[in-house]
Formats: structure tokens, C-alpha cells, sequence
């Protein structure tokens, strides 16, 4: 997850005034300085768990996938020596 902190940008969205009160309530109780820090901690706790979703979607798709490469083996040396030349093209690239 990238730093939500950075370029910090205000966006109005509209709720309803029950959603409105409850934020207000959970900022109150102290454990949020605000309603806009409590909406950034539910709006993180998404992100969160949409990662983590994804992640476990991966790693599914990989123990399906059949039959794994023993680690130390030749398939292994090679597919390491893969995944290093690719992560070094990513950081070449700019970031847009």
C-alpha cells in the first residue's frame, strides 16, 4: 500500500445523517481525532483486506497451478535468476 499520506487532497462526499452521526460518535470516543481520520481508517482497513483478498487469489492460483519447483533446483536457480532480471527492469521504469 503506498503512503496515503502524501499529496493529501480534500474531496466532499455526501452521507447520510445517521453515517454522519456514527462517525461523529466513533471520532468522539477518542480513539479518532476526527471524522475525516476515522473515514482515512476505514477507507485503509479496505484497502487492507482488498490486498490481502488479492493476495490469497494468488496463492490459490499458484497451488493449483500444478506441480511446484523444488527449491535449490536447476528450475529454481533459473526462475530466481527470471524474477531478478524483471524486479530490476520494474525500478528502471519511470513511475507515472
Amino acid at each position: 500500500m503506498k503512503d496515503m499520506k502524501t499529496n493529501t487532497k480534500a474531496k466532499h462526499i455526501s452521507l447520510p445523517e445517521s453515517l454522519i452521526d456514527s462517525a461523529m460518535e466513533h471520532a468522539e470516543e477518542g480513539q479518532f481525532d476526527n471524522v475525516s481520520d476515522y473515514v482515512r481508517s476505514l477507507i485503509r482497513t479496505d484497502v487492507r483486506q482488498r490486498e490481502e483478498e488479492k493476495l490469497e487469489r494468488m496463492l490459490l492460483e499458484g497451488v493449483r497451478s500444478g506441480r511446484g519447483i523444488e527449491v535449490g533446483s536447476k528450475e529454481w536457480k533459473e526462475f530466481r535468476k527470471e524474477l531478478s532480471a524483471h524486479a530490476h527492469t520494474k525500478q528502471l521504469k519511470p513511475q507515472v
